[in-house]
């Protein structure tokens, strides 16, 4: 093959493989804001092992994040998407929940509410986001 030929082929290949990319990504993006809808900033900024408040109900727990969505396991180890975690009335109305990033590890099993508020007034906990 010709030097030009072989150099439009990798060009056309590299902007097929550019394009593909482009449309997952705007695939991907668009199910985190169907899913999430208000709540997709929860998913862009936080992270594994964040500690999660709910205010209302005084529930608490961690952070797992994959591609898609976002969990939270709670004291008793169960798992709980975020859009149910936050919605947990009847009538879908928002609780106040708070995203928060702890210095170091904690071991959240052995903590009640009160305690892991204590660690965010000692400041030993950063604040990510709140609604």
């Amino acid at each position: 093959m010709k030097k030009r030929t072989k150099i439009i082929l990798s060009l056309s290949v590299g902007l097929v493989l550019l394009f593909c990319g482009f449309i997952y990504l705007s695939f991907h993006t668009m199910e985190i804001e169907d899913h999430y809808g208000d709540l997709q900033q929860f998913y862009y900024q936080s992270k594994d092992e964040d500690i999660i408040l709910n205010h209302d109900n005084k529930k608490f727990g961690i952070i797992e994040k994959d591609t898609r969505r976002i969990r939270i396991v709670d004291t008793r180890n169960e798992k709980v998407d975020l859009y149910n975690w936050v919605y947990i009335y009847d009538d879908f109305q928002e609780s106040k929940i708070e995203v928060f990033r702890p210095d170091s590890k904690i071991d959240l099993a052995r903590m009640n509410y009160e305690e892991v508020v204590s660690l965010i007034q000692k400041n030993e906990m950063e604040l990510i986001i709140k609604n």
